[in-house]
């Protein structure tokens, strides 16, 4: 796969324009990222070498294939589905950047493989083990481990043409939407099938299908040396097949233009009988800030992005977690408060650490217009607590039709729990605004809106501030006192009032003297080759 000399230099440009964001980086910011990908591609690592310990140790081939077959429908699944549940498409080409530059139309398709390894370094780890393995198999050859090649190329040329294939269908806002909402649904599907009884038939199906069907059971046939005519016609009809359906999508995502289809299916916005909804703001505010809270309301739910978190807050979070309350995980009483909870931070991508990522370069207007920013942050907040409070209407609902709430009471604790923690979200999410902007796409459901340096500070953030809630939860069960339980909530609101209040003062001196820097940010626009650090 030799490239010329301009395709080289694009991927050298942009390895350089990933390698300088390390020097401007703060330091705690990449000793956060340093131990997140160390954990993170260490336990790959571990995965790598628990694949040398198993198949260096054993001697029956039925195992071995049993391992291999497993291992890698694993990691296809990962490499192919995991990108789009985790709502991110990794590094990626800018077809419509990439066609001003002097690359010949035969290497584009090269060039767009090449980046799909971006998706694919954990599932190199593991292969790379499992071709050790084999060179230390005592009844396995080593020559073996060239069948990992065809699958390999398979999952390249599969994933170039499935992130062509979701981009068309995104540019479609409804059926982008419900298309990433049935996939976050499918993750729900396992713990549900383990609770039906009538499972075990679907796991029969699975069986009677016959193993040389798939590419992981052919490819696992292959290595532990099953080298019969029907594998082989397996494996190279699953190759030829990838690489057709690949290079079709592509050829056809040269000629496609997102843009352009979109504004085919967005029809001009026309007074609608729901436009009360938006205005019930002026009943309760005066104006200017009446009119930022509409402003938001109405760009919010105009947003593919927003739209989706907020269905799946009371569909999808009601299904992931109702396994762990049928199998008595935790008590009934505290599965809406969970749910509740649940929603919030799905919400809090959009609503709450990078609220400005929507407005992106026009953010700039708020500084010149005459109103005040510290009105444009309140009127945020003001615009996520009224959507927060409408979804966990919504999970009220759902629950009470479900049969799901044992009692008002635990709805009651559900919602001062639930908001109070929003108002310590909020607090820190008005200084992470400010502190880590970036522009995000609000057409784009599958992009994440705060800055991945910031993602690692949640994993701190996140059970730091659920411990005292859990353990108001504790205090009530040791000394059956509902009062004791109120009087810490109620406490840790007072509190988070004054960290709410601290936090709003800090962004707003921050928004004073780091102005342009917070505006520089908001505005930058992608490269042709969109990085893994923006996704």
């Amino acid at each position: 796969m030799a490239l010329n000399l301009q395709a080289r230099a694009i991927l050298w440009a942009q390895w350089r324009s990933w390698r300088n964001v390390l020097p401007r980086a703060r330091r705690g910011s990449l000793l956060l990222a340093a131990v997140g990908s160390l954990v993170w591609y260490g336990l790959w690592i571990l995965g790598a070498v628990a694949s040398v310990l198993f198949l260096s140790e054993t001697t029956d081939r039925e195992r071995a294939y049993s391992f291999l077959a497993g291992g890698l429908m694993i990691a296809l699944l990962y490499w192919q589905l995991l990108p789009v549940l985790m709502v991110s498409t990794g590094a990626s080409l800018e077809i419509k950047k990439l066609l001003v530059y002097p690359i010949p139309h035969s290497e584009l398709f090269q060039l767009e493989l090449l980046l799909r390894f971006s998706n694919g370094l954990e599932m190199l780890i593991l292969l790379s083990g499992m071709s050790l393995g084999l060179a230390l198999s005592p009844v396995l050859n080593a020559w073996l481990a060239g069948f990992f090649l065809p699958f390999l190329a398979f999952n390249l040329f599969l994933a170039a043409g499935v992130r062509q294939t979701l981009i068309r269908f995104f540019s479609q806002n409804k059926t982008r939407e419900w298309i990433v909402f049935l996939l976050a649904l499918l993750a729900t599907v396992p713990q549900l099938a383990l609770l039906v009884e009538r499972s075990d038939h679907l796991f029969e199906l699975w069986r009677s299908v016959p193993s040389a069907v798939w590419p992981w059971t052919a490819t696992a046939h292959l290595v532990t040396g099953d080298l019969v005519w029907s594998n082989w016609i397996a494996m190279i009809g699953w190759l030829a097949a990838s690489y057709a359906f690949g290079r079709w999508m592509f050829e056809k995502g040269l000629r496609f233009d997102e843009d352009a289809a979109r504004a085919r299916a967005e029809p001009a916005a026309t007074a609608c009988w729901t436009d009360w909804l938006f205005q019930w703001p002026h009943l309760w505010l005066r104006d200017p800030l009446a009119v930022l809270v509409e402003k938001e309301l109405r760009s919010l739910f105009r947003s593919p992005a927003f739209r989706l978190l907020f269905l799946m807050g009371f569909t999808f979070g009601v299904l992931i977690w109702f396994p762990m309350r049928y199998r008595g995980s935790f008590s009934p009483d505290r599965f809406f408060v969970i749910v509740c909870v649940y929603a919030i931070l799905l919400l809090s991508d959009t609503l709450i650490w990078n609220y400005f990522g929507f407005d992106r370069g026009a953010t700039a207007w708020y500084f010149l217009a005459p109103v005040g920013f510290g009105d444009v942050v309140i009127a945020k907040n003001i615009a996520a607590v009224a959507l927060v409070v409408f979804e966990l209407g919504m999970i009220t609902v759902v629950c009470f039709l479900a049969g799901l709430i044992q009692s008002w009471q635990a709805v009651l604790d559900g919602y001062l729990v639930s908001l109070t923690i929003l108002v310590y979200l909020l607090g820190i999410g008005n200084w992470s605004s400010l502190k880590y902007p970036r522009p995000s796409d609000p057409n784009r459901s599958w992009r994440r809106g705060n800055p991945g340096r910031f993602r690692f500070l949640l994993l701190l953030i996140y059970p730091l501030l659920g411990a005292p809630f859990a353990f108001a939860y504790f205090a009530r069960e040791v000394w059956e006192s509902n009062s004791l339980f109120y009087a810490i909530v109620g406490a840790l609101a007072a509190l988070g009032a004054g960290c709410y209040g601290f936090f709003l003062e800090t962004a707003l001196n921050m928004a004073r003297e780091e102005k342009e820097s917070f505006l520089r940010e908001l505005a930058e626009t992608e490269t042709p080759i969109s990085s893994l650090l923006q996704g």
